[in-house]
């Protein structure tokens, strides 16, 4: 017998005007049945966010996974492993919208789940030990015990009810890496599953385990929350038919509110070549030539002809090199190791040539700003370069005729204007006024410290830090030095009242501390070489500020604020594209979406259609009957792909495509 919950029904209606929920890789509406046997009733259509280059391989992929968790879940049943409780799968079904904007559209449809919880992840983390989770976990501990160590049921998820569960989107994973999904993370993942994992009332001490030594840690990322968004448009309907179909049947149509690759990245370049021209316009309009004197030794020195770094090395040092190891570095180091083995290599040179592109904008925008601001700087105040005297060559028999200040003083020391100079090279004696701030120095740390700044992103260099965690009035596990030693709470709490002493054999033997982390294991330092690495194009652009010092082609205050605009305009390109370093693991962020490509407007908070989902935050929204609580201990610490009803299993940012609104859209069933 196959413990399955199908859809039953013909046809759904789906509630387009807000986004159920939404996790990595799909989004989910709620909608109604409208013909069949369970019409009338709730069920949940779930889309990918990536469209169709990847849709159709998902789709695939997601259906032989829960064909092959329907497979375990039968076997629990027949072992009779919980007498008198029926485990049930949801089973989806491929649905096709045949009206509207997304006709020939495919979503994954299932009956609605109510009461719904999350029992185990794939990172081992359990909820509550009670005797319903303790019954799920014996079905995960029983999967890789009666599949001979060759697959783990985890990341298990559903509604309890009286007489049994009701579950959805289950992950499998493969000491083998068998294709199981994005979700699966191997042998590591099982480990480390294992390692956290706690046999309950319903597991066998005969079930085998993997052999683990050592700690077994997995990346920790943060979850996705659930929530409900107001109607963006009132009756805001379509119409899905309902039958299950060969995948690659007809013809799909990618819709997507993320731009393509090669549609709006045109008009970002334009901006930073424009923004360039107006600097190289201030650079050859007339400076205001700063009254100066002729015994002031700050603007005596030599002018030199040759200089350590000319301008046009300048371009290749800030502009060339950092572009060629951009490129080598994201055709080296992008997407990473987290690529399940299954993405079509389409998808991947597709991400390639997106953080391609994107860390090249963020390049550009970089030196267009500090270009613009610094020529624009330079003519409006004219100060005098050290080297000025020497370029102006004075007329020091005509300096009462100049004199502009300094009266008849005995010293001689007066200011004169530049009509003194006998300088007949225009530019040689204008560019003499252009000392702040250095155009050299912001330059080129608008180049380097950008590629700096990338390159801690790609190689992962950031500051170790805690990720958050749920509130507990005992932090004393979380911090203490040894927490394998440490018994469980309730013991500790007991010990407290009765003032007695634990015995230490009882606490390892507990079990408790298989789940213990200590807060100095959570992070660590990146290796020092890495650094080095990352740090020496800071250093070039320091050399080359020293250069300006030392040919005397500026003060040393207009190199320190030239050096501060580059580094704060790359510090500003490098976020406009980038994800933070402590939270982004080395990704640019999205294309804008194609309905806020060039406005977004006012109230709207963000140029991605879906502003308002969050991203692993919380999310001012009422809570839907699938989750009361958004933040859990374990969502913290587990990794894998996002369930159908928005649970988010990130086990990495492989996604192309981000939450989509519906357009406008009034269907009806022929």
């Amino acid at each position: 017998m196959s413990h399955r919950r199908t859809n039953n029904a013909r046809e759904a209606e789906i509630d387009l005007s807000h986004i159920f929920a939404s996790g990595t890789f799909k989004n989910v509406w709620v909608g109604t049945y409208t013909k069949g046997p369970r019409r009338g009733q709730n069920c949940v259509s779930k889309e990918f966010k990536s469209g169709s280059v990847i849709e159709e391989h998902y789709f695939d992929q997601e259906l032989a996974i829960l064909g092959h968790a329907q497979d375990i879940i039968d076997a629990f049943h027949d072992a009779n492993i919980v007498p008198g409780r029926e485990v049930i799968l949801n089973r989806p079904e491929i649905w096709t919208y045949y009206e509207g904007s997304r006709k020939g559209h495919k979503a994954l449809v299932e009956p609605m789940i109510e009461n719904f919880e999350k029992f185990n992840s794939n990172s081992g983390w359990t909820a509550r030990q009670t005797v319903w989770n303790d019954a799920m976990q014996a079905l995960s501990h029983f999967s890789y015990h009666s599949s001979g160590r060759q697959f783990l049921l985890c990341d298990i998820q559903g509604g309890s009810y009286s007489n049994g569960y009701i579950l959805s989107d289950p992950i499998i994973m493969s000491p083998e890496s068998y294709g199981c999904g994005p979700g699966d993370m191997g042998l590591d993942g099982i480990k480390a599953f294992f390692q956290r994992h706690h046999c309950g009332r319903f597991c066998s001490r005969h079930w085998i385990k993997p052999e683990i030594t050592g700690r077994v840690l997995i990346p920790m990322q943060q979850g996705t929350v659930m929530f409900e968004r107001p109607p963006i448009r009132q009756d805001h309907r379509i119409y899905l038919y309902g039958y299950e179909e060969d995948l690659y049947s007809g013809q799909l149509i990618h819709y997507s509110a993320r731009t393509h690759l090669a549609v709006f990245p045109s008009s970002l370049i334009r901006v930073d070549i424009e923004t360039s021209i107006v600097g190289a316009v201030f650079a050859y309009q007339t400076p205001n030539k700063r009254p100066f004197s002729l015994v002031d030794p700050d603007i005596s020195y030599p002018h030199q002809n040759h200089e350590k770094i000319s301008t046009a090395l300048l371009g290749v040092l800030a502009l060339v090199v950092p572009a060629i190891i951009i490129l080598l570095v994201t055709f080296t180091l992008v997407p990473g190791p987290t690529v399940p083995k299954s993405v079509p290599s389409a998808l991947i040179w597709k991400r390639k040539l997106w953080e391609l592109h994107a860390s090249l904008l963020g390049l550009g925008l970089s030196l267009a700003l500090a270009f613009v601001i610094t020529n624009g700087m330079k003519n409006l105040f004219g100060r005098p370069r050290p080297d000025l005297i020497s370029r102006c060559d004075p007329d020091m028999a005509n300096i009462a005729k100049y004199a502009v200040g300094g009266g008849n003083r005995s010293e001689g020391i007066v200011l004169v204007e530049a009509g003194i100079c006998r300088q007949t090279d225009k530019y040689t004696l204008e560019d003499g006024f252009r000392s702040y701030p250095s155009g050299h120095s912001s330059f080129s740390a608008a180049g380097l410290v950008y590629l700096s700044l990338f390159l801690a992103s790609k190689l992962a260099l950031t500051v170790p830090f805690l990720a958050p965690r749920a509130y507990t009035s005992d932090s004393t596990p979380y911090h203490s030095a040894f927490p394998s030693r440490n018994p469980p709470r309730h013991q500790r709490h007991d010990s407290e009242l009765s003032g007695k002493s634990i015995d230490i054999s009882t606490a390892l033997a507990s079990g408790y501390n298989d789940k213990m982390i200590a807060s100095r294991n959570q992070a660590a330092a990146p290796p020092l070489y890495l650094l080095l690495i990352a740090i020496i194009p800071t250093l070039l652009s320091v050399y080359v500020c020293s250069t300006r010092f030392s040919d005397f082609r500026h003060h040393g205050f207009d190199i320190l604020f030239g050096f501060l605009i580059g580094t704060i305009v790359a510090v500003f390109s490098f976020r406009f594209y980038h994800l933070p370093l402590s939270q982004g693991a080395g990704w640019s962020w999205g294309p804008r979406s194609a309905d806020r490509a060039f406005w977004a407007g006012v109230g709207v908070g963000s140029y991605v259609s879906s502003a308002s989902s969050p991203v692993g935050g919380i999310h001012h929204g009422k809570n839907t009957s699938y989750e009361s609580n958004f933040t859990r201990p374990g969502d913290l610490e587990e990794g894998g792909l996002e369930s159908a009803h928005g649970h988010n299993r990130i086990v990495s940012n492989f996604e192309d495509d981000i939450e989509l609104l519906p357009r406008s859209v009034q269907a009806r069933v022929v």
